[in-house]
């Protein structure tokens, strides 16, 4: 896949190529710049090679796309940092929980074995209970 893109990188540079080098006399002419607003005096740059032009938009296109890849970046960069706090936070609160279960379950079984303890000691009484009513 990356040898396709820079194929197709270096076919669409020949293109551009191309077209500027069959198109140099229409890009060489000299193109003035107006801006006239209502509320200001007219304003008029100094003519401009049409390429000079285009480099210009192709730069200031450029730092537009760079800074909104930019912007998307931080932001994702952002997005991830409290998401892995939110782990950090969840993997907290699990170790706590799996802390407790164990306590909890240490209980259980202690209070079984006490349960199975007082269950043998009733049936002991019992048997001397009828033991000690049949003698």
């Amino acid at each position: 896949m990356r040898y396709i893109k820079v194929l197709l990188l270096v076919i669409l540079f020949f293109l551009v190529m191309m077209f500027f080098v069959q198109n140099q006399a229409a890009f060489s002419q000299a193109v003035p710049l107006k801006l006239d607003l209502l509320f200001m005096p007219a304003l008029e740059s100094a003519p401009l090679p049409f390429y000079t032009l285009l480099i210009i938009c192709f730069v200031l296109g450029a730092l537009c796309i760079l800074a909104m890849l930019m912007w998307d970046r931080v932001s994702l960069s952002a997005k991830l940092t409290v998401a892995n706090m939110r782990v950090r936070s969840l993997e907290k609160e699990l170790a706590k929980a799996a802390k407790n279960t164990d306590a909890v379950q240490k209980k259980l079984e202690a209070s079984e074995t006490r349960a199975a303890q007082l269950a043998e000691d009733v049936e002991n009484a019992k048997k001397a209970v009828s033991d000690a009513a049949n003698a």
